[in-house]
């Protein structure tokens, strides 16, 4: 994919998107790895945070990481499992990973 496409409210937005989510700046503004680094000690802290996990995933998939972005969600998922927002931020994951890998195999 050529283009980040939205997690909902979560800072991967497709670039035409005017809307943010109130996580979207932050993340928006992060360094990517800076940010995977700075939340991993964040979860050292609180290691049941199912947000702190959510927000790793998301910056995985901005880096196209899409097995540790699955991790990262299913830990969440495992921690909060009646968390909505993190059963949606999967289903993108899942979505836009085999997205990915389609256009990528019509592209060779």
């Amino acid at each position: 994919l050529t283009h980040a496409h939205s997690v909902r409210g979560h800072g991967l937005r497709h670039p035409d998107s005017r809307r943010r989510g109130r996580d979207s700046v932050h993340l928006d503004k992060l360094d990517t790895d800076e940010g995977i680094e700075y939340l991993k000690k964040a979860l050292a802290i609180n290691p049941k945070s199912s947000k702190s996990l959510r927000d790793i995933c998301v910056l995985y998939v901005k880096k196209k990481r899409w097995g540790e972005a699955l991790v990262c969600i299913e830990e969440a998922e495992r921690k909060d499992p009646d968390n909505p927002e993190i059963k949606e931020v999967k289903a993108d994951v899942e979505l836009f990973k085999s997205e990915f890998e389609r256009l990528s195999a019509e592209e060779a």
